[in-house]
Order: C-alpha cells, then structure tokens, then sequence
C-alpha cells in the first residue's frame, strides 16, 4: 500500500505512510495544523425516550393510540428525526384469520402516516413483537410528537398492544444533517 496524502481546505496537505507493522491495528496520525474532518453531518445532536405499559385493546379498524408517544423539539430546520419503536402485539380472538396493525405517525394518530407493518394470524392468541425505525425530515423547529397507532384489518377481532404490562418504548433522535 502506497502513501496516504489529507489535502488541506484552502493548500498544502499531510502525508501518511503505511506502517511497516501494524500489531495493535491502531493508525496514528502525525501532528499538525490541519483539521482532518469538519462535517457536523451525522452527529445526535438530542435523545427523547418514553415508555408505556399499560395496555390499550380495539376492534377498530382505523387507528388508535397505544399511548406510545414522545415529542421532540429540533434544534434545526435540518435536523432528521431518528424513531425507534419497541411493543409486543396481540391478536386475541381465536380462529379468526386476520390482521394486526401497527404504524408511526408524526402527529396523532390522525397525522402524518410514516410507516406501517402487519401481521396475520389464525387460530391460537399469537404475539408479535413490533418494531420500527423511521428516520424522517420535519423540516421545523416547531415541537414535533411521534405516536404508534395500532389497529385490526377486518374489525372482526380484538386486538391488543402492550401485553401483559410488557415495556413498549418510543426513541426519538435529533440528527445533524
């Protein structure tokens, strides 16, 4: 492998050379004046968690709240919001070929939808353990609430969220673009 050359922003650059062993596989760099990075893209610039474990049961099949939700403030017109979500499901009628239905919203369960999965089920009372990771762009400053909605397909079945005082967990990450 040949030498390495960091290019400075306005002249000039900074050389490296391959090590000849590199037991510890630890790279130094040598002293200087220059700043090797300078993006601020990429940094979590604020962290909002909340959590739930009461549960919330429907046979509605236009979406409801879980109670898991969390608001957020960026700090930046730019910012992503990153959303983590963690919650156990539940289709509790037997032998009801159906669906489950959980999805994250910026807003209320009436606002913007993000993103939305399902589960099918029959027979016995299956758990589903439901996940989501959405990274989305608010673009404001303005105080922004996430929600995870929850509801059935065909309002043939009862279905619930938060099962047996289980933790469901909503994370919300201000990112630096």
């Amino acid at each position: 492998m040949g030498n390495v050359r960091l290019y400075g922003s306005t002249s000039g650059y900074t050389e490296l050379a391959p090590p000849a062993v590199a037991p510890d596989g630890v790279l130094s760099l040598p002293s200087g004046t220059g700043t090797l990075l300078t993006a601020e893209g990429g940094k979590v610039l604020q962290v909002v968690t909340s959590t739930t474990s009461t549960a919330v049961s429907t046979t509605s099949t236009s979406y409801v709240t879980t109670g898991l939700t969390a608001t957020i403030t960026p700090s930046k017109t730019t910012s992503k919001i990153l959303v983590l979500t963690s919650m156990q499901t539940e289709k509790t009628t037997n032998n009801v070929y159906s669906g489950v239905e959980t999805a994250v919203f910026r807003g209320t369960v009436a606002g913007t939808l993000l993103q939305s999965g399902i589960f099918f089920a029959e027979g016995n009372v299956p758990l589903a353990q439901t996940n989501f990771v959405v990274l989305d762009s608010p673009s404001t400053v303005s105080a922004q609430t996430y929600t995870v909605g929850l509801r059935t397909n065909s309002g043939l079945t009862a279905v619930t969220a938060v099962k047996n005082g289980a933790l469901a967990t909503i994370t919300l990450m201000e990112i630096s673009a």
